[in-house]
C-alpha cells in the first residue's frame, strides 16, 4: 500500500521549520553550527536528499503490520510525540515519547513504548524507554510492559526495523532508583558539579568538539578546564 502523501516533500517541509525554529532558539546561523560525535558527512544537504526514504521506512513498516497500531492514552491523545512531565520523586522531568505501539495478540494487547532512531547503530542503554514506560504508569496508572528501538536506517542485518523489544521491568527500571538517580543528578546540577566521564559516549555527545577530555579542537577556547582558559 503506498503513502496517501508525498512524503519526500513532507520531509523537506517538516525539515527547514525544524532548522529554522532551532536556529531562532540559538541565536547562530547555520555556518556556525557542529556536527554532533564525529564527522559523517551527514550535512543539511546529506538529510534533504535521504530523510524522507528514513521516514518512508517506517510508514512501510507500519502499513504491513495490521497487527500494530498507535496506542491512544486515556486522555485521547494518540501516543505520538506523548508529551509528558511526570515527578520522579522531587524532580519533575518533561519528555517527549516518540511512539506507544499496541500489539494485538492471542491474549491482552501489548503495549510497546517505542524510540525512533535514525542512526546507524542501536543505544547499549535501555534505561531511556524504561523511564518512559515509568511515567506512563505515573500519568495514566498503565505500565507499558515492553520497550524497543526503531533503526530507520535498518538494524544489523540492514532489513530489521523494529528490533527485539525487551521488559521494562527489573531493578535497574524500578521507579523509586530511577528517582533517586536523578535526585543525585540534580544536585549535582545546582551545584554545578558536571565531572567529565570519557567513554564510548564521547563520540555521540553533542559538545564533544568543546571538551578537553574528548579532544575537541574547540576545547582550548570552549571548555573552562583547559589550562589557561579566561573561563576558569
Amino acid at each position: 500500500m503506498s503513502s496517501p502523501f508525498d512524503v519526500e516533500a513532507v520531509f523537506r517541509e517538516e525539515f527547514a521549520k525544524a532548522v529554522q525554529e532551532e536556529q531562532e532558539d540559538c541565536g547562530f546561523p547555520t555556518d556556525d553550527w557542529y556536527s554532533a560525535g564525529r564527522g559523517t558527512g551527514e550535512d543539511e544537504a546529506w538529510w534533504l536528499a535521504n530523510g524522507g526514504q528514513l521516514a518512508q521506512n517506517f510508514i512501510t513498516w507500519y502499513e504491513a503490520r495490521p497487527d500494530v497500531s498507535v496506542w491512544i492514552a486515556p486522555d485521547g491523545r494518540p501516543a505520538i510525540e506523548l508529551d509528558l512531565t511526570v515527578n520522579f520523586g522531587r524532580v519533575p522531568v518533561k519528555m517527549f515519547i516518540d511512539l506507544v505501539l499496541e500489539f494485538q495478540t492471542s491474549g491482552p494487547s501489548a503495549l510497546v513504548v517505542t524510540d525512533l532512531k535514525s542512526g546507524s547503530r542501536q543505544p547499549d542503554d535501555s534505561r531511556q524507554l524504561a523511564i518512559y514506560a515509568n511515567a506512563i504508569e505515573q500519568a495514566y496508572g498503565i505500565r507499558p510492559r515492553y520497550g524497543a528501538f526503531f533503526m530507520n536506517r535498518g538494524g544489523k542485518n540492514k532489513d530489521t526495523f523494529f528490533n527485539t523489544p525487551f521488559e521494562t521491568t527489573g531493578p535497574k527500571f524500578d521507579f523509586g532508583y530511577l528517582s533517586r538517580e536523578f535526585a543525585m543528578f540534580d544536585m549535582g546540577a545546582e551545584a554545578r558539579v558536571f565531572p567529565a566521564n570519557p567513554g564510548e559516549n564521547c563520540r555521540r555527545c553533542g559538545v564533544n568538539y568543546a571538551c578537553l577530555e574528548a579532544g575537541g579542537s574547540e576545547a582550548r577556547r570552549l571548555d573552562p578546564n583547559f589550562p589557561g582558559s579566561r573561563h576558569a
